[in-house]
């Protein structure tokens, strides 16, 4: 594991690189959003040391105003996401590895999804741990937590379209410790994986649920809309945690191994 920074611009990225020597292929994380980033990071680091110990050389960088990355969250922007990633994609290349495959978890799906429509041809494969299919979902999310956190006594917190006025009017909202900006929120809530079009890399997708639960309605849809569209796409349904969810630090042991069984396979392809 080698940490470094990459240089996004004026923006200066922390990343970890496993880099094996003579690695057979590579992989760039497009890492959750917010606090799932933190409850899935011992999960995403096994990931990358185990892909290393299989020859896959990894990139795990924090965007930039998270984690040891320069800036604040609220200084962050949905366009300059999406330039860190690319910066990511760029080092890889640099380094002289194979063409990635690109690895998006939950909300980093949605940013993945960015890098795929104006990067198609840059990468080989790509597999998602239980997206969220639309942006919508993440920033409504975020929203609630503000107005859970507002309710004390008998007053009534701040109704959601109050905080979505705020957004529109270029005010950033505090929300479970992070300011929101409208650079951020409002093009993140325009992003849908159903806009996703061929050409792209063969997609894997991974329904991630502690049961034997069906697949989301919404998750089914998505896949049979880019099926039906022409793109290449398999589902698998893994049983394990709620791992970007638990309180506690939960490790998703087999959503690794499944990932690592696709990556050898699409190495062949």
């Amino acid at each position: 594991m080698q940490p470094l920074f990459l240089q996004a611009n004026s923006r200066r990225l922390f990343a970890l690189f496993y880099g094996p020597a003579n690695a057979r292929a590579s992989i760039l994380i497009a890492p959750p959003l917010c606090e799932e980033m933190n409850r899935c990071r011992q999960t995403i680091n096994r990931f990358a040391r185990q892909a290393a110990h299989d020859g896959i050389a990894t990139l795990q960088l924090d965007l930039y105003g998270t984690g040891e990355s320069a800036g604040d969250f609220g200084d962050a922007s949905w366009k300059i996401w999406q330039e860190d990633l690319l910066c990511g994609l760029n080092y890889l290349r640099d380094q002289g590895l194979p063409k990635p495959s690109l690895l998006g978890i939950r909300g980093g799906c949605l940013l993945a999804s960015e890098l795929v429509r104006q990067q198609p041809d840059r990468l080989r494969h790509l597999l998602f741990w239980q997206p969220v299919p639309a942006g919508k979902a993440v920033v409504t999310e975020l929203l609630r937590m503000r107005v859970a956190g507002g309710l004390t006594g008998n007053e009534s917190g701040p109704k959601l379209n109050d905080l979505r006025a705020q957004l529109q009017a270029g005010e950033a909202v505090e929300t479970g410790g992070y300011e929101l900006a409208k650079d951020l929120a409002l093009p993140l809530e325009a992003v849908n994986l159903k806009a996703l079009q061929p050409p792209l890399p063969h997609l894997d997708w991974l329904e991630i649920s502690g049961s034997a639960a069906p697949v989301r309605p919404v998750a089914g849809a998505v896949i049979e809309g880019l099926t039906s569209a022409g793109a290449s796409v398999a589902l698998h349904q893994i049983a394990d945690p709620s791992f970007w969810s638990t309180a506690e630090t939960t490790i998703g042991a087999a959503t690794i191994q499944a990932s690592l069984k696709l990556l050898a396979e699409r190495r062949h392809d």
